[in-house]
């Protein structure tokens, strides 16, 4: 999660950055550490808005980048109230924050876990009804606006 001003492509899974700039809020413990990141920085950062749309606070909320980076090092994030959510749930937070890179899912791992997959069906679903919604509107538009293409557009 960054600002796309500054952002990094890396060109293969091999390859690390090594720059510290972005919001201190999301910054991965690696990133504070000064050491080379990857990808798994992003799972990091993505963890922390997660958390933040869940407890509409900081997830490490401090007063100055020292107290941050301290907070973010020591892995010192609110747990979610397991009244409001799942434990699929907060399993998956809890594992995007994980302290070293190695022990963060990837992100394909991450859109595998049973809350994404179960999903999946009903957001295909929907983005199916949608593009039919779509190419209704747009046929009967082309068929109004050039009556001679109405033999060209199938019904479906």
């Amino acid at each position: 999660m960054g600002d796309f001003g500054i952002s990094k492509q890396l060109l293969s899974e091999d390859d690390v950055a090594a720059s510290m700039v972005g919001t201190p809020f999301n910054m991965a413990p690696e990133i504070f550490k000064g050491e080379p990141y990857d990808e798994r920085c992003d799972i990091f950062s993505a963890g922390c808005v997660v958390h933040e749309l869940c407890t509409l606070t900081r997830t490490f909320q401090a007063t100055n980048i020292c107290a941050i980076m301290t907070r973010v090092l020591k892995g010192q994030a609110a747990p979610l109230n397991p009244e409001t959510y799942t434990h699929a749930m907060t399993e998956l937070v809890t594992a995007m924050l994980a302290g070293s890179p190695e022990e963060r899912p990837t992100a394909k791992a991450l859109l595998g876990r049973a809350c994404f997959a179960d999903n999946q069906r009903r957001w295909k679903h929907q983005v199916g009804k949608c593009r039919w919604i779509c190419y209704q509107s747009f046929r009967s538009a082309m068929m109004a606006a050039l009556p001679w293409l109405a033999h060209g557009l199938p019904a479906r």
